[in-house]
């Protein structure tokens, strides 16, 4: 249905150059070298499991390692209120405990109420 205006497929005839190339993608994708036959696709009793195995060891090494890794010092305070973890987290590294936070907090507010009562009482008198 969604290929319904989509030419039938393109054949190149005597092009020995793309030939070539697509048997060796074949003879390498199958773990082959160019000059052997082709023995046909692997079949569970002739595939060589060492480097899945391998792999597999690998993987779980580098999978401990990142599972010891020290987690963010917000993440482990998991007490702390949002709004502090947020301005420790996105202050750069200024702010690094939860009184310096604290008080960041507390002077936005307190500029937010000033800038509120500027604009209240310039429109009002």
């Amino acid at each position: 249905m969604y290929n319904a205006n989509m030419p039938p497929e393109t054949k190149i005839p005597n092009n020995q150059d793309i030939d070539l190339a697509l048997k060796e993608f074949e003879a390498k994708s199958t773990g082959q070298e160019t000059g052997k036959v082709n023995e046909g696709p692997k079949t569970p009793e002739t595939f060589d499991t060492s480097d899945i195995d391998q792999a597999l060891k690998e993987f779980e090494i580098k999978s401990r390692t990142e599972q010891k890794r020290e987690t963010p010092e917000t993440s482990k305070d998991s007490d702390l209120p949002k709004m502090v973890r947020f301005v420790i987290k996105f202050s750069g590294g200024l702010i690094q405990d939860q009184k310096q936070a604290e008080y960041v907090l507390l002077g936005v507010v307190i500029l937010i109420i000033i800038v509120i009562l500027i604009i209240v009482l310039k429109y009002v008198i």
